[in-house]
């Protein structure tokens, strides 16, 4: 029975193995439009669970300039309340 579980197994992960391949499809950026929906799972801070967060493309891309930006005024010290002290 032993000797079987082994064989049996690794069929069953080289099987599986295209099916999950599939799922993964890549866009060409050329294709990519900016209503596009975009899942990822991302860290919870306090959790070692990770949330799943969906956004459009649009949305997304709107997200990291404005967060570039604010990094920017922290790192020129200007705006932002973190570590501002009188």
């Amino acid at each position: 029975m032993r000797n079987l579980l082994l064989p049996a197994l690794l069929l069953a992960l080289t099987a599986s193995g295209p099916a999950l391949a599939a799922d993964k499809k890549r866009v060409h950026p050329t294709e990519a439009r900016p209503d596009d929906l975009i899942c990822t799972y991302e860290k919870t801070t306090g959790s070692h669970l990770k949330k799943r967060v969906c956004a459009t493309r649009s949305d997304r891309e709107q997200r990291a300039r404005a967060d570039q930006d604010a990094m920017g005024n922290i790192k020129r010290g200007g705006g932002g309340s973190a570590g501002s002290r009188d």
